[in-house]
């Protein structure tokens, strides 16, 4: 298969910050175009009626097609906003969907771990679910919902499946879903925990039945010191990459299985199916992992107090070329002046760099790593980026104490590049009477540009060219290679489809301005409905 490469031009760049009236944020910088200071807080009082926590931790976040922002978290509820930071009201009510189960009266409750959307705009949230139907234990729940947020009564039992893996005392199980992916045929793979946090694994049909062609009866467990499926992926060949832990030697290492499409482990990778790492001399703990373009596995969590992070070959051995040996600490006491860290999520830019997100003394943090795994100082300062809760539209506000507790949880990267990051704040003055608490949702944005590392990857910047740039009426694509039936997309600053152009061919492409204004555009081209360049242009007038 042919592969294009994002391509800077040297004089493109120069020219973007000669031209007077074109202004650039720093990527990392807020994003004040995003509810006017880049931060959004969502209480959900009025939604739900708590017995102790309004909570709105939030712990999942992904975009969809038309750029619109969904979050998913505690007391199973999820959020859509629109592409400014306001509340989407044509989702659920008000933009709030909130779980059927949630009751503190009886203890039934759910909360979302992971979300996905489907092909077809229909969005998956999986989690856990406490008591259900009083059953006595937590359970695998995943529901199903129409792009307005009401259940899809097509899936499952009316837009919800449970599932109980491993039976304890009393009939109850201790079943919890981290992780949620939809393979290329529609399927769903879940990665978890069952009964006495064994490893957990299991793949549904589009209709919610359990896939009976998947491990045991759908469902593949095993022990082993291996602690439940944090995160779970899938690689472009079908196989299946799920983040655990594991105990050895009295310490927590980094882990990773790798499953063939039946479910059964790979052999060819690290020999038997799994790899771990040990990260110093303590503890280390896996948070999240993402697949890069080529195939490699990154894999982000917590060592000694520090960010680290660690690639790996399709192999599963130690990516050499990655940071020490394939490892990668960042310290953010030098910067910050802090000795509390942790990241809880990765995301590959489409230019290969590495955005990790977490917390720290100071609140959300963020740190850029370059692809050979360097901290990318065009990030923030010196590639960090820390934001205490500065929100003054929200009706609650903070103190400059409570706001060092703020924990970003995930992360998503727009098609044009800026970064969302959503997650709470662990908080013990915002009591509102009667000892209820408010937890908002909290969705932070920030700006970001997707220029690539030209050192980096000279060596295949010929590959496709755009030029002139900027431009004043049209600019012309070109590469090397062949486009077949290719289709190039613009995006303006707010991530908004500006322009669809479909059945590209040939070596080389014309895109006429028309009526698109003078300013900063981002675009794609895909091929196949696979991404394989994206770059930002500027009109003049």
């Amino acid at each position: 298969m042919k592969k294009y490469t994002l391509s800077t031009i040297s004089v493109s760049i120069i020219l973007y910050f000669a031209l007077p009236f074109v202004t650039f944020s720093q990527d990392g910088s807020l994003d004040l175009t995003f509810d006017n200071d880049g931060i959004v807080n969502t209480s959900l009082i009025g939604f739900y009626t708590p017995q102790y926590i309004c909570d709105g931790s939030t712990f999942a976040v992904t975009i969809q097609a038309d750029g619109k922002i969904v979050t998913a978290g505690g007391i199973y509820a999820l959020a859509r906003y629109n592409t400014n930071g306001n509340l989407d009201n044509t989702f659920g009510t008000a933009g709030i969907v909130m779980s059927e189960f949630e009751d503190p009266g009886s203890g039934q409750s759910m909360t979302a771990n992971s979300i996905a959307i489907q092909a077809d705009g229909k969005i998956l949230s999986a989690g856990t679910c406490l008591n259900c139907y009083n059953w006595g234990g937590w359970r695998f729940g995943i529901t199903r919902r129409n792009t307005d947020g009401s259940l899809d009564n097509t899936f499952g039992t009316a837009g919800i499946v449970l599932t109980s893996i491993g039976n304890g005392s009393g009939g109850g199980s201790n079943s919890r879903i981290f992780g949620l992916a939809i393979q290329a045929d529609g399927k769903i793979v879940v990665a978890g925990e069952g009964n006495n946090y064994m490893f957990a694994l299991a793949r549904y049909n589009t209709n919610g039945s359990l896939d009976n062609t998947f491990g045991t009866a759908g469902i593949v467990t095993f022990n082993n010191n291996i602690s439940g499926g944090k995160a779970v992926k899938i690689q472009s060949d079908g196989k299946i990459v799920v983040l655990v832990e594991q105990y050895i030697s009295s310490q927590y290492v980094f882990a990773l299985t790798r499953h063939n499409t039946n479910g059964s482990l790979d052999l060819t990778f690290s020999g038997d199916g799994v790899v771990t790492t040990a990260i110093g001399l303590s503890s280390a703990h896996a948070k999240d992992l993402a697949i890069q373009g080529d195939g490699k596995i990154v894999v982000a969590g917590d060592a000694n107090g520090d960010f680290a992070l660690t690639r790996y070959n399709t192999n599963g051995s130690l990516d050499i070329t990655f940071g020490t040996a394939g490892i990668v600490t960042t310290n953010i006491y030098p910067v910050w002046n802090d000795n509390f860290e942790c990241p809880n999520a990765i995301s590959i830019q489409a230019d290969g760099k590495i955005v990790a997100a977490g917390y720290s003394n100071y609140g959300f943090t963020l740190a850029r790593y370059k692809t050979n795994g360097n901290i990318d100082n065009t990030f923030g300062t010196a590639g960090i980026v820390a934001t205490p809760d500065v929100d003054d539209n929200y009706t609650n506000p903070h103190t400059s104490e409570q706001a060092a507790y703020d924990f970003a949880r995930a992360i998503a990267i727009q098609a044009d590049g800026k970064i969302v990051a959503v997650g709470d704040y662990i908080s013990y003055g915002d009591e509102l009477g009667n000892g209820v608490m408010d937890k908002p949702i909290k969705v932070v944005r920030y700006n970001n540009s997707l220029t690539g590392d030209i050192s980096e990857n000279s060596n295949i910047s010929s590959q496709i060219s755009i030029y002139p740039n900027p431009f004043s009426n049209s600019t012309t694509l070109k590469t090397n290679n062949i486009f077949e039936n290719a289709t190039f997309i613009v995006f303006n600053t707010l991530g908004e489809q500006v322009r669809k152009i479909d059945n590209i061919s040939g070596q080389t492409f014309t895109f006429y301005r028309e009526n698109l204004e003078q300013g900063i555009y981002f675009y794609q081209l895909k091929e196949n409905n696979i991404i394989v360049s994206e770059n930002k242009f500027v009109i003049t007038d």
